[in-house]
């Protein structure tokens, strides 16, 4: 067969594949996309056994530990009772996942929002050979299960377990078409017909094969795949070989599964090369194993899921192959082209332009590995840009500017960093590029190709990474590093005649990085702030409301890169890429670059044929056709898979705490907190949720995008709510009501018990307040009686105290009256004395003269008075009022004093001088110190101490 037939053939085949492949150039590399989960993903063994999906689009996998499940946001992994390897799994489409192990089956079914239970079934069979087989293949349906061993078929109808055998050992069972097959060894292939086992006729040249799959083919035939023998046909009356390319593959490397694509489209998985995706015709569209992307070369079962894409289950880990998708990927597995940052068809041939240099390619050759690029010795190093003007190959690099002829490479200019080049809207006849050191102008020279012709005087200090050209012909470039730049170019091209630098004075926003393109006549940036449009009029750059409202949160995007005259590439912060074919229409193609990282930065997205483009990525390249955009598959709604309460440090699933399987949760207060697990059951990509919580009365208000698939809401107050969820991949809103019953504190009889307890201690603060009335009347009583007493205690001292003014008035007036009726006496005696001296010395002058009789008469006269008994009474008497208890003191402490001493210690105490005493006593002065001798002796008193002091203290 020649290569241009094959080529015919494969585009014959690719056009049959219909939804399940992107159509592609044939001449390009690329296999779809791959996705590898190992066994550190999914918490399992390496091998897994088979697969299947269930009417949610949760996908199951049977592994040598378990079964895994995978809802495209979490793995999970169910072991059966004994720990079996778990051989078989297939879904019946009512929410039953069946399983089969060595002695064992059975089928798992999922808690309303919690976790998968198992149900065993092997008690319902009594054959005694069932406890030593293993089931190795499940075929479910709404109607009836059939489990296979290698000796017995079962199968579970009405509750009931009834066996089928044949006349040696059973290999794999297969519905086709409605039609039961399973091989017999060493006899042929046999159908299931009402409960028995008919050969089928001519079969018997499979008995020495082993038959691993049949396929419905065209409109009523069969496509039976063996082992080692290769592919034949079977009309339903006789087989025949399938003599292709495909069976001559299979055989080869031994056959092991296969399955029905979209129309006659196959994939076949290997025992030793992976796995091939061909057409009806048997030509090999794809082949994928280790070297472009397989974990492993063995592959033990193979499933088409909902969306079209194809699992592999392997012998080591669990491969998804994305069919159904616009892109196709070339993956430098072996690491010899590097980072790609440009390309360019040109001649015939793919260029590749990398961090490790310019490779080339045939298109021509089919290769899907490096094998199929040669490196080009002479451009070793960091390429930048590739661009075709005038059908001559430009190729900027790290060490200057070439061209490149199909047998010459020729240096154009020794800049280094060509970054980027466009022709002059205003001379067409001149490239302007932007490199590490300015701008560079090129010419076409005598022999009409591209030359150097001058670097741009001025521009030297400015790495140009981007460029534009408005319709003015000012020059405006993106700085590396810093800002946007307006610059004016002389006519001759030659300098720089004025440069502004954009900034926020300018309308641009400021910490953000800015990218340049060409929107609607006029210089725009995007950037994650927003797209910021030049308008001339205002000399200022102004938020693009119009692509504001259409784009939505792509009008956001870090960077813009037009794809044709209506059609843009838009790339956001995290790592979503956006297509759109209508800047005016709302119209997006969302695509995520999950297993093909753009090079941040430096985004190469390259048109490389009729609505198709390259994309160049981290290790290797995507290759995308937009003829497979309207046949995306459509998303699925958000689904609810785990709900869970905490309380006290615990947490219960919601189904225990609900009395019935799916009744309304109303929810204990203690239970008030709750953890929400949701997932898309999407698997080419990773899904943004947004959330929301809506009390009851309420508005809520939805949650930013997050990755994470779960939600946790705490201390919830009592009340109705309603939980809602949706994702970026559908349009479908997921809800979910419940309940959170207030606390016992706040029940009915809780509060029929707070009126009791509330009129209780009503009434109790009402007796309470009585007692505290009484008590504060009877204290109020207490203080007036005590007021009123401590009124007339201050009365009667008032009283006491006037009285005792007056006594001490009186006392004064007595001893102002005693003072001077001792005064008088005393000043009465001196005079009396003073009268009988004088008598005394008349008589002694007068001699005779004076009489006798009348002398003693007067002198008997003058003694009378001055006898100072009586006087002493009463000067007793009213020294006694005036100091009544001075004798009593004196007498207690000094009991042996003489009338005489007490009438001097009178005297003292009136603080009487000696002088004064002495007429009193009607004795001398001398007479008076005797006695005051005397009585300081009976006294005891020191010889320091003054006598008078003492007796006026006592």
């Amino acid at each position: 067969m020649s290569c241009k037939q094959k080529n015919i053939l494969l585009l014959f085949g690719l056009l049959c594949l219909g939804n399940a492949l992107p159509a592609r150039h044939l001449s390009f590399p690329g296999v779809p996309r791959i996705i590898n989960y190992t066994n550190e993903t999914y918490g399992g063994y390496n091998q897994n056994w088979s697969v299947t999906q269930d009417e949610n689009g949760v996908m199951y996998f049977a592994n040598s530990k378990g079964l895994l499940s995978f809802d495209g946001s979490r793995w999970e992994l169910y072991e059966l009772p004994d720990k079996q390897i778990v051989r078989s799994v297939s879904s019946d489409g009512k929410g039953r996942i069946y399983t089969g192990g060595f002695a064992e089956l059975g089928y798992w079914q999922r808690q309303p929002w919690g976790k998968l239970v198992y149900h065993s079934l092997a008690s319902r069979i009594k054959a005694p050979l069932f406890r030593q087989e293993e089931i190795w293949k499940i075929l479910a349906s709404r109607q009836e299960i059939f489990f296979q061993s290698f000796s017995t078929l079962y199968f579970l109808r009405g509750g009931k377990v009834s066996t089928v055998k044949g006349p040696n050992s059973l290999f794999y069972l297969f519905r086709v078409r409605g039609r039961d097959f399973v091989q017999v060894l060493q006899y042929g292939l046999y159908e299931l017909q009402d409960g028995h086992l008919v050969k089928i006729p001519g079969s018997d040249f499979l008995a020495k094969a082993e038959v691993i799959s049949i396929l419905p083919y065209g409109r009523s035939s069969f496509l039976i795949g063996t082992d080692k023998q290769g592919l034949f046909l079977y009309d339903g009356h006789s087989f025949r070989p399938f003599d292709s390319e495909l069976s001559d593959f299979l055989q080869a490397n031994e056959l092991n599964n296969g399955i029905q694509l979209d129309g006659d489209t196959y994939a076949f998985g290997t025992i030793l090369n992976g796995l091939v995706i061909a057409d009806g015709e048997g030509n090999i569209l794809f082949h994928l194993n280790q070297s472009n992307g397989l974990q492993n070369n063995t592959v033990l079962a193979l499933f088409r899921d909902r969306a079209g894409n194809l699992w592999a289950a392997m012998d080591k880990g669990i491969d998804q192959v994305v069919l159904h998708s616009p892109f196709l990927h070339y993956r430098d597995t072996k690491g010899r082209l590097g980072t790609v940052y440009a390309a360019a068809v040109f001649h015939g041939r793919l260029y590749i332009g990398t961090n490790h240099g310019l490779f080339v390619k045939d298109l021509g050759d089919g290769q899907n590995d490096t094998d199929g690029f040669s490196l080009i010795p002479e451009l070793k190093g960091q390429v930048w840009n590739l661009s075709v003007f005038d059908g001559q190959l430009l190729c900027g690099h790290n060490r200057g500017t070439f061209r490149i002829g199909d047998h010459r490479i020729v240096r154009l200019s020794t800049i280094g960093g060509g970054w980027v080049i466009r022709r002059l809207k205003q001379d067409s006849t001149a490239l302007i590029q932007g490199t590490y050191n300015g701008l560079v102008i090129y010419r076409k020279d005598a022999s009409g190709n591209w030359a150097f012709a001058n670097q741009v005087k001025g521009s030297q200090q400015l790495p140009v990474q981007q460029l534009e050209e408005d319709e003015s012909g000012r020059i405006w470039i993106r700085h590396v590093y810093k800002s946007i730049y307006d610059l004016r170019l002389s006519p001759d091209l030659g300098r720089v005649t004025s440069i502004r630098e954009m900034d926020r004075s300018s309308g641009l926003p400021a910490g953000v990085r800015y990218n340049l393109f060409w929107h609607d006549g006029a210089v725009a940036v995007a950037s994650p702030a927003g797209i910021f449009k030049w308008v001339e009029s205002r000399r200022h750059f102004v938020a693009d409301t119009a692509l504001k409202s259409s784009l939505g949160s792509y009008f956001y995007s870090r960077r813009i890169i037009p794809a044709g005259p209506s059609c843009w590439w838009l790339i956001k912060d995290d790592n979503r890429l956006g297509y759109l074919e209508n800047p005016s229409s709302p119209d997006i193609y969302t695509f995520y670059t999950r297993g093909f990282p753009l090079v941040s930065g430096f985004e190469a997205i390259v048109p490389v044929g009729d609505g198709s483009y390259l994309l160049g990525n981290e290790d290797g390249f995507g290759l995308f056709d937009k003829k497979r955009l309207h046949r995306q598959p459509e998303a699925p709604a958000p689904a609810i898979r785990e709900i869970s309460c905490s309380a006290g440090g615990r947490t219960l699933p919601l189904d225990s705490l609900l009395p019935a399987p799916g009744s309304y949760p109303r929810l204990a207060y203690r239970y008030n907190s709750l953890s929400f697990r949701v997932a898309v059951p999407v698997y080419d990509r990773v899904p943004h949720f947004r959330f929301m919580l809506q009390r009851s009365g309420e508005d809520g208000v939805w949650s930013s995008w997050s990755g994470s698939g779960t939600r946790e809401y705490g201390n919830l107050s009592p009340g109705s709510y309603v939980f809602w969820v949706m994702s970026d991949v559908s349009d479908e809103r997921v809800s979910f009501s419940f309940e959170i019953l207030p606390p016992w504190y706040r029940s009915v009889w809780a509060k029929t018990g707070y009126l009791l307890l509330l009129a209780g201690i009503v009434l109790l603060f009402y007796r309470l307040h009585r007692l505290k009335l009484r008590r504060q009347h009877a204290r109020l009583q207490r203080r007036m009686e005590k007021r009123l007493r401590a009124g007339q205690e201050q009365s009667e001292r008032k009283l006491l105290l006037f009285q005792q003014q007056q006594l001490e008035q009186d006392v004064l007036r007595k001893s102002e009256a005693l003072a001077n009726s001792t005064l008088n006496l005393i000043k009465e005696k001196e005079l009396f004395q003073k009268i009988r001296k004088e008598l005394k010395n008349i008589r002694e002058e007068a001699g005779k003269d004076f009489p006798v009789q009348h002398y003693q008469r007067l002198m008997r006269t003058l003694d009378k008075h001055m006898d100072s008994r009586d006087e002493w009474k009463l000067f007793e008497e009213g020294f006694n009022t005036v100091h009544e208890t001075f004798f009593k003191k004196l007498l207690e402490r000094y009991p042996g004093l003489s009338p005489q001493d007490l009438k001097l210690a009178a005297y003292l105490k009136m603080n009487l001088s000696s002088k004064e005493i002495a007429p009193l006593l009607n004795i001398s002065v001398r007479g008076v110190e005797i006695k005051r001798y005397r009585l300081r002796k009976r006294l005891d008193l020191p010889q320091d101490q003054n006598l008078t002091e003492f007796m006026m203290n006592i």
